[in-house]
């Protein structure tokens, strides 16, 4: 057998692992929220493999050539082949995103709202929980072009927002009554308060149809409340990974461990692994946002409109369970219930317990 056919890039074949994740969800033998479910777990994994696999990668690019030099593969071709490879499944994602569950949701009568027009009850509804529940943790932040920042937090998402300031009163004097801007445009960025509230909002029910919102999407209708004196000309999500603790005893070995890590001791904030955006922006915003926080070419990533499609295992099911596989009841291990304490059990004989069939009820009363 030829040497170059013998083994395949642990990166590229964990990403293969990955997608045949993906492709359960276009198991149409299951039950949509199963299907909805391993989109969330395919999503989960992809940044987890970003935060920890791809940050090993990318620590190495910060050591000196004649390092580089000694390792028997590139880090920057690995990094560019798992770029260009889960951009491919990405769109994967999309087409069975939009394509394949919306519309089987549909058929259940239930509406995630896209381009949906809402009745008055909804909007009243829309406006008053935005008032209400999202405009207390809402802080717009205006960028100014040339700034560099760092603000932007792990795993969080972000609305990025292109708007024209409205000339003053006395300039305005248009009669069609759209209001007279400025030619410039001005960007700010909204984090999404997902750290307090559901990503996923259940709105009244209209016609024994149930309609479910993201709460950016909330937050996108509401653009001119919080931008008074502007007119709001389009918004995009974005998100930034940044490494995690990175295991580096148990990739690299020696002098090159202690080079990683005295590189990585400088660094208070881990540096992007990745910068999701939708992939609808328009290039000159695209550039002022990688300026604005000082990113690179190979930290970007072109997504869909929505960002950490993991809430979906959140997805409310208004319908009821006959739309997901019934939880399997927990076994029980008979002695272990009768035992007054785990502890003093163990210690008198061993016990055979498997997960996740076995309840972790045992473990946790172990250590409590």
């Amino acid at each position: 057998m030829n040497s170059e056919f013998k083994y395949y890039d642990r990166e590229l074949s964990w990403l293969s692992f990955n997608y045949r994740v993906l492709e359960e969800a276009m198991d149409k033998s299951m039950p949509i929220y199963d299907r909805i479910k391993f989109l969330a777990i395919y999503y989960s994994n992809l940044d987890e493999f970003y935060r920890v696999r791809v940050a090993s990668y990318r620590s190495l690019l910060t050591l000196a050539d004649n390092y580089l030099e000694k390792l028997d593969y590139k880090p920057d071709v690995i990094l560019e082949n798992i770029n260009r490879e889960v951009i491919k499944q990405q769109d994967k994602f999309e087409y069975i995103f939009y394509k394949e569950i919306l519309p089987e949701l549909s058929k259940h009568n239930i509406i995630l709202v896209q381009d949906e027009t809402l009745n008055e009850e909804q909007n009243n509804f829309i406006k008053n929980y935005f008032l209400q529940e999202v405009l207390p943790d809402v802080l717009p932040v205006l960028l100014t072009k040339g700034d560099v920042l760092s603000f932007l937090q792990d795993n969080v998402i972000y609305l990025a927002v292109k708007l024209y300031k409205k000339k003053s009163k006395k300039k305005n004097n248009s009669q069609n009554n759209k209001p007279k801007v400025h030619k410039l445009p001005q960007y700010a960025i909204i984090k999404v308060p997902t750290h307090k509230l559901p990503r996923f909002i259940e709105l009244p029910k209209s016609e024994d149809k149930n309609y479910i919102i993201f709460l950016e999407d909330i937050i996108r209708s509401q653009l001119k409340i919080l931008f008074p004196g502007y007119v709001v000309d389009s918004s995009y999500g974005i998100k930034i990974s940044r490494d995690a603790e990175l295991p580096i005893e148990d990739e690299f070995k020696g002098n090159l461990v202690e080079k990683i890590r005295k590189g990585l001791s400088k660094r208070k904030t881990g540096l992007p692994a990745r910068f999701l955006y939708d992939k609808t922006v328009p290039d000159d915003f695209l550039n002022l946002l990688k300026i604005a926080f000082n990113l690179s070419k190979k930290d970007l990533i072109p997504s869909f409109k929505y960002q950490n499609i993991n809430d979906l295992w959140t997805f409310p099911n208004p319908v009821g369970s006959e739309l997901e596989t019934p939880m399997t009841p927990k076994l029980h291990h008979r002695e272990l219930d009768k035992a007054p304490s785990i502890l003093k059990a163990t210690r008198e004989k061993e016990f055979m317990l498997h997960f996740p069939y076995h309840s972790y009820d045992y473990v946790i009363r172990f250590f409590n």
